[in-house]
């Protein structure tokens, strides 16, 4: 997965922070709905100038000579983001559907609901923390392995 973003600081260990403005389909477009139907008469395009932004840090691995204010290029490799899609929307519903089909036969399907149901919330819970965790320790370059492909 790629996308653009401009860099906002670069830090002593070749990491730089860098903001993101997501957006979908072809390089210069407007992204969403806006632009690829109606360009710039639509009048939805007014709504769609406030999509929102996202800072992530990066790695340089080829030590791209680089400022702030520089537009760059990200590359995530596609496994990494299936994996995080997995964790996120199938593990919760495998957790909840296991815990419910042991617990329901032996102890009642009250409490394999609340069972399942407990065990989501306190993944969910642990997700937060661990998200947290990761944006106060600028450990973010490395868990989302995103780094700069070269200047857009």
């Amino acid at each position: 997965m790629t996308a653009r973003g401009r860099i906002i600081r670069i830090h002593d260990d070749g990491t730089a922070e860098v903001l993101i403005t997501p957006a979908s389909g072809p390089a210069g477009s407007r992204g969403n709905a806006c632009g690829q139907a109606c360009g710039d008469a639509c009048t939805a395009y007014s709504n769609c100038q406030e999509i929102s932004t996202v800072t992530t840090m990066a790695d340089n691995p080829e030590n791209i000579p680089l400022r702030p204010g520089d537009m760059v290029t990200l590359e995530t490799p596609d496994k990494h983001i299936l994996f995080l899609s997995f964790y996120a929307y199938i593990v919760p519903i495998a957790l909840f559907l296991g815990l419910y089909l042991i617990l329901a036969p032996k102890y009642g399907e009250a409490t394999g609901l609340l069972t399942g149901g407990t065990a989501v919330c306190v993944k969910v819970a642990l997700d937060i923390l661990i998200s947290r965790l990761i944006k106060t320790r600028r450990a973010t370059a490395s868990l989302r392995r995103v780094r700069i492909r070269g200047r857009a």
